[in-house]
């Protein structure tokens, strides 16, 4: 089946009955029909009465129909050119809303998911991070010292490690009362984020020793080690 749109203009009727006719048997030379059904007669002479006809079938008269992407008509009016044209922009517009919609459902769920699944397995840091409420936050947890280690606080200054990673130890003693004092002066070492990444505040549970500390781990070349092991003395004279 071969389907097209072909359109005849010609001035008067009996030549394009005649080219009409010719047409249609130069179809059936390559097999073809022409589909008299779907074939239409406009004229834009408003004095001419009936339609022309091929092989004894006349064909429909019609009005207006669409031709290029245009509607044309037999009094030459734009009336339903222009109305095609709005329709058309606003299956475009309707058309963009629904893509937009659907790209909203997509984003929610997304987050949706990354909410249920992803969060459980992403460190509290990273998502403080994102909203950018991470130092506040980690000021927070230094002050309540909220993380508690069951394990009983090491009376050391410095414990080297295997990997090359040391580990800091600041004793606060007997006077607990003054911690926050001695988190701040650590917290005001760090010059970036990544310091609060290892921080965990430790802490005896039965507050049997009446001491806490504060371990960090700080690398082995770190320009911020001297000033730290000097507050480490520094606290262990207090």
């Amino acid at each position: 089946m071969l389907m097209t749109t072909s359109c005849l203009h010609v001035r008067k009727k009996t030549e394009f009955e005649r080219q009409a006719q010719a047409w249609c048997d130069r179809l059936a030379l390559f097999g073809l029909k022409l589909n008299f059904k779907r074939t239409e007669y406009l004229t834009t002479d408003v004095n001419e009465h009936g339609s022309i006809k091929i092989h004894g079938t006349e064909l429909s008269r019609v009005t207006s129909f669409k031709y290029l992407g245009s509607t044309v008509t037999s009094d030459g009016s734009l009336k339903l050119e222009v109305n095609a044209r709005i329709a058309c922009r606003a299956l475009s517009v309707s058309l963009r809303l629904r893509e937009l919609k659907r790209a909203l459902n997509v984003m929610e769920t997304k987050m949706l998911r990354w909410t249920a699944v992803a969060i459980d397995h992403i460190r509290n840091y990273a998502i403080l991070k994102k909203f950018g409420v991470a130092e506040k936050m980690s000021e927070i947890c230094l002050r309540s010292l909220v993380q508690i280690d069951r394990q009983k606080v090491l009376n050391l200054k410095l414990q080297m490690k295997s990997d090359g990673v040391k580990l800091a130890c600041i004793k606060c003693g007997e006077i607990p009362t003054n911690i926050d004092k001695h988190l701040k002066e650590v917290h005001d070492v760090k010059t970036s984020s990544d310091w609060l990444k290892n921080i965990r505040v430790i802490r005896d549970p039965g507050n049997t020793l009446s001491q806490a500390a504060v371990s960090t781990q700080v690398s082995a070349n770190s320009p911020h080690l001297n000033k730290l092991m000097s507050l480490i003395n520094t606290v262990d004279k207090k």
